[in-house]
């Protein structure tokens, strides 16, 4: 669940900055030894420092992490190691690792629950990224799109991500299963090395909302790259923009109003933002609005996502305003990773008998 609209600005830094001032930074660490030893499963995402999140990463990853907060161990990494190639300009990646945090917690990452940290705090991926190198072939990273993309700095570091936190279960989308497969595949190659059951082989999480389309293009998932930037909602966009967005979304010809993702692809996406919204079925929202066209129908649509994104997007100028809140929650998060990593590593190094 999002933060209740209704708690002020002053309250959600009040009941926050507990957790990043010293003393509750101390005992937040007195207690994370107990992170890893627990019967929580621990979850590991990481996030490309992209700026403002959109309204497919709300819905398909964002509101997925938040729901499992609370019940499971949650570790964020803002992955600004990999974003060193897409940004040429320093003061563009340093706004947008910001961004992107503060789209996180405003968007009900709580960081007294989630370890939200900033990848290159944590020096030691790097570390495991370079001892898990042994363990596979350049043949074996070719066939991934990422590694073709990048070849001159993407080795092993998204799975060394995910093994340093030893997670059990990592969301992902569907351009990312190749990854969660290239993991598996070095964590059983480890365990059955050392003969030591040591690093858990991640499961791949399954978003339950599905892919969110772009608008202008509903054949392809909504991207922020998109050179048309009407394709894509930002959850910080204003509610003039929504609208305007959502008017221009490309559906078809036909006026009535129906679900059906192979012949209406356009309509059916709109249908599915609705509901991931509001968590009304498809059915009933279709069932609701039978007597509008689909140009009225794009009009209570928009009004829907103005209105839910609005608290969304006060809190975001807010935390972005308050720059210096952001990142001391950040280097609260890098603390605690820290610690989770290094007690990984440290036992990694005696495994393979680098540690003297």
């Amino acid at each position: 669940m999002l933060f209740p609209v209704c708690v002020s600005w002053d309250t959600f830094q009040r009941v926050i900055v507990k957790t990043i001032t010293p003393v509750g930074r101390r005992h937040r660490m007195a207690g994370i030894r107990t992170l890893c030893s627990n019967m929580r499963k621990i979850v590991f995402s990481g996030i490309q420092p992209s700026g403002t999140l959109h309204i497919g990463n709300y819905l398909g990853m964002v509101q997925g992490l938040v729901k499992l907060q609370h019940d499971h161990d949650v570790i964020i990494s803002v992955v600004d190691l990999h974003a060193m190639t897409t940004y040429k300009d320093p003061s563009v990646l340093r706004k947008r690792i910001v961004e992107m945090a503060a789209s996180l917690m405003a968007s009900g990452v709580d960081v007294r629950a989630t370890v939200l940290f900033q990848q290159s705090s944590v020096p030691l991926h790097t570390q495991l990224a370079w001892l898990l190198g042994t363990f596979v072939t350049v043949p074996q990273l070719s066939h991934l799109s990422h590694f073709r993309e990048k070849t001159e700095v993407y080795r092993n570091g998204e799975t060394a991500d995910i093994l340093l936190y030893r997670a059990a279960e990592v969301p992902v989308g569907e351009d990312q299963v190749q990854h969660i497969r290239l993991a598996q595949k070095i964590a059983g190659s480890f365990n059955n090395k050392y003969k030591q059951n040591f690093f858990p082989v991640p499961v791949q999480i399954n978003s339950t909302y599905g892919r969110v389309k772009s608008l202008r293009d509903p054949t392809k998932k909504m991207s922020k790259s998109d050179p048309d930037i009407k394709s894509c909602i930002n959850i910080d966009d204003s509610s003039d923009t929504i609208k305007l967005k959502v008017q221009k979304a490309v559906t078809d010809c036909i006026s009535d109003l129906s679900y059906d993702p192979h012949a209406r692809p356009g309509v059916s996406n709109l249908l599915r933002i609705h509901s991931g919204l509001t968590n009304t079925s498809v059915d009933q929202i279709v069932k609701e609005n039978g007597g509008k066209t689909v140009g009225q129908y794009k009009m209570v649509l928009a009004e829907v996502i103005a209105e839910t994104l609005k608290p969304v997007r006060d809190r975001i100028r807010r935390l972005t305003k308050d720059e210096g809140f952001v990142t001391s929650a950040l280097a609260v998060g890098s603390d605690r990773a820290s610690e989770i990593a290094f007690e990984t590593y440290d036992e990694v190094k005696k495994l393979v008998g680098i540690q003297l």
